[in-house]
């Protein structure tokens, strides 16, 4: 029998699914600050390999009609300055369709549904396009005594339906769950299912056709996604953002809408440090920092201190929070490891903030650092800093990221 009678009309060879991705490397590392830095080329070969590898989830796994959640961004899918404080979780939705989400709240410090639009940002595909909705899980949803909920999410109430129910956009494409942990030692990790009530349970076999069509957008999803996180570490530097940060509005790019948005690049040699000096306005909900590479991936947070949030920050005598971004450690309790970067940037995130934001960095050497800071400035042992990070790994790990 002729093999080709049964070839998928639209179906292509395996060498067509992969042959874009040769040229791709050399496209991205022209947009890299220094191309010629070996090291930085090397990274951005394994990022290329990170997102394609992510873009499985977002492109052939995903499905609107047969959801599940998935991890988009973890200690491993490590890009595009995701926050370390948060599991996340996405699923591509149908305007049109039916969604029954069950499961256990948990304890962390804040449970946020966000409806998106646009393809970007769950499949790596077209444009990003803004939030329409983020929903808090505990203002909008009834949480049981034993921590489960249920809730619908449908372009209408569904007739006759008397539980929760949150209405879904004509414009959505996706649900992203984020779970923000303040206490790393304390909460606890809740758990989410989803279902699409308007199709049958069972799920269909894939066709050839349509397998080909996700494989095939798998290399085109990889160079828009990594255009976009090059292009923002290009676009702070070209605008003189080092060393230095700015306010920023992420609020139409993916941010949380009630979460105002800080970020700057530094560039450091190894005996140098810069004091980021910040007074956190008011009764934040929720704040926090976060190093970032030059790829816009967070430096490893599974090993490394580099971050750190409003719960375990230490504040000055003085009311400010004062922290040190070096790769030397300078023995205090708000040290930002760089990881041994010599250039890399700080991201900050503040929920529910009253007030106005008035950062400033200043950048001495590292054996000044004790000199620059008040003197009741609390010691940190290589010892104790020995023990944080191995507590900082376990509290990590125990959250469910997969």
């Amino acid at each position: 029998m002729d093999a080709n009678l049964h070839k998928p009309q639209h179906a292509a060879s395996w060498a067509s699914y992969v042959e874009g991705l040769v040229p791709l490397g050399e496209h991205l590392r022209g947009l890299l600050t220094d191309p010629e830095d070996a090291q930085l080329e090397q990274e951005l070969y394994r990022h290329i390999y990170l997102i394609l590898s992510q873009g499985f989830g977002g492109l052939v796994y995903q499905s609107a009609t047969y959801p599940d959640f998935w991890p988009q961004f973890s200690t491993m899918y490590n890009f595009a300055i995701s926050n370390v404080d948060d599991t996340y979780y996405m699923t591509p939705l149908d305007a049109e369709g039916v969604y029954k989400i069950t499961g256990l709240r948990g304890s962390a410090h804040l449970v946020d549904f966000q409806i998106g639009s646009e393809h970007f940002f769950y499949s790596g595909l077209g444009k990003l396009g803004p939030p329409l909705s983020n929903y808090d899980l505990d203002e909008e949803i009834e949480i049981t005594a034993d921590g489960s909920f249920s809730v619908i999410l449908s372009a209408n109430r569904p007739a006759g339906y008397q539980g929760d129910w949150l209405p879904l956009d004509a414009k959505a494409t996706h649900l992203l769950v984020r779970q923000v942990f303040y206490d790393w030692s304390t909460e606890v990790t809740g758990s989410f299912s989803i279902e699409r009530l308007d199709v049958p349970a069972a799920r269909p076999r894939d066709s050839a056709d349509k397998i080909a069509a996700q494989l095939g957008n798998l290399t085109a999803a990889t160079k828009n996604w990594a255009e976009f996180v090059l292009g923002h570490t290009r676009n702070l530097r070209e605008r003189g953002v080092i060393n230095r940060m700015a306010v920023r509005d992420f609020s139409q790019a993916g941010g949380v809408s009630t979460q105002i948005y800080m970020d700057g690049l530094y560039d450091l040699q190894d005996d140098e440090a810069l004091i980021l000096e910040l007074e956190i306005p008011g009764d934040c909900f929720y704040w926090s920092f976060v190093i970032y590479d030059e790829l816009w991936s967070i430096v490893d947070w599974l090993h490394r201190q580099v971050s750190i949030n409003g719960h375990a920050a230490h504040i000055d005598s003085d009311g400010k929070f004062r922290a040190v971004i070096s790769k030397q450690d300078p023995g205090v309790p708000n040290w930002l490891d760089t990881g041994g970067y010599i250039r890399g940037g700080l991201f900050g995130r503040f929920n529910r903030c009253p007030g106005e934001l008035n950062p400033s960095m200043r950048k001495i050497a590292v054996s000044q650092v004790l000199r620059h800071l008040p003197p009741d400035t609390p010691r940190v042992s290589p010892a104790a800093r020995d023990e944080s990070l191995r507590a900082r790994r376990r509290a990590i790990q125990l959250r469910r990221r997969w």
